[in-house]
């Protein structure tokens, strides 16, 4: 992956786990409170958790196994924050 995806996303089916190889790309979660940041780095990785609205900041180009359950995720336009959804 060479740009930062310009959406949010939300898996409500599962966990989504994201594994990078190579690079370096944040992963933007968002929470009750705020949003936190979780650092990719070195071959990081990260469990999203089922329901969570997360996107991606990338730094460099990067390499990234993405272990998605379910169909596709449920997406919003980066320029607004996403909606909470009552699965």
């Amino acid at each position: 992956m060479t740009g930062s995806p310009g959406h949010w996303e939300m898996h409500p089916r599962g966990d989504e786990i994201l594994i990078l190889l190579s690079g370096s790309v944040d992963v933007i979660l968002e929470t009750t409170r705020s949003e936190q940041v979780v650092a990719l780095r070195k071959r990081g990785s990260c469990i999203v958790p089922s329901g969570v609205w997360h996107r991606q900041i990338v730094h460099e180009p990067s390499e990234m196994i993405v272990i998605t359950p379910g169909r596709a995720p449920s997406t919003a336009r980066c320029s607004s924050r996403p909606r909470r959804l009552r699965l």
